[in-house]
């Protein structure tokens, strides 16, 4: 492990020689990122709580996986506080929005939570976006750059891609339980380090982080806030990472 660490801070000493439109901007990068940013063990028990600090009427739109291994034992917790535990239908589609935007307003939701990986996050970031209410990102993979970010990709209903929406400001709160991520399948983690090899060429050194993995996984970030999902502007564009 300690090998790997080491190449990764050579290469990442080499990559700020790196020339690029990103790297070298014509103006001064910015970096946009979520209102607040937790990560810890065990924090997906505290959901309610971070769901009563934006609202009374809560919304957890979930991955079925996520549903079924992780949300299933909260689910009386859930009907006591008047949170809704929706499935998602596992495409960020606009028949799905649709769907979720009439149960947002016909249960007069006031905060959205998105669970899963990254179709399932986005639809959250889409739909909390065209109601005008705050949205919760708690990822469950590594492999997803959606969280943090403040766009979100409409596909269609069989999962080609349409478009790029961009919210009007990225999410209120991410929620990162190391234990949840730890327990995912590790090809999810695996492709999660790939991800952050390229995001590495192309990012600021500043922002980089590392990855290791002991009995379970944990990270650790040189900025917290630093989930490897920024939006970057400058004079050549916006660049997602």
């Amino acid at each position: 492990m300690q090998n790997s660490i080491d190449r990764l801070q050579e290469e990442n000493k080499n990559a700020q020689h790196l020339e690029t439109p990103v790297t070298k901007p014509n103006r001064p990068l910015k970096s946009v990122f979520p209102g607040k940013y937790i990560q810890g063990e065990g924090l997906i028990a505290e959901l309610p709580e971070i769901i009563k600090s934006f609202g009374n009427r809560g919304l957890i739109l979930s991955s079925r996986t996520a549903k079924e291994s992780i949300l299933t034992k909260y689910a009386k917790q859930y009907a006591e506080d008047g949170i809704v535990l929706d499935e998602f239908k596992g495409e960020c589609c606009e028949k799905e929005l649709k769907r979720l935007y009439d149960i947002v307003i016909s249960n007069k939701i006031n905060v959205l939570v998105g669970v899963g990986g990254g179709k399932a996050i986005d639809a959250a970031k889409i739909v909390a976006d065209r109601a005008g209410i705050p949205v919760i990102i708690v990822p469950t993979i590594a492999s997803t750059d959606a969280p943090c970010s403040g766009c979100a990709v409409i596909y269609s209903d069989n999962g080609v891609f349409e478009s790029v929406y961009y919210q009007k400001m990225n999410p209120e709160v991410v929620l990162a339980d190391m234990n949840v991520i730890a327990n995912a399948p590790a090809r999810f983690l695996v492709a999660g380090f790939c991800a952050f090899n390229t995001q590495r060429v192309i990012s600021t050194r500043r922002n980089s982080f590392f990855i290791s993995r002991r009995k379970s996984c944990f990270w650790s970030f040189s900025r917290a806030s630093s989930y490897g999902c920024f939006t970057f502007r400058n004079g050549n564009g916006l660049f997602f990472l």
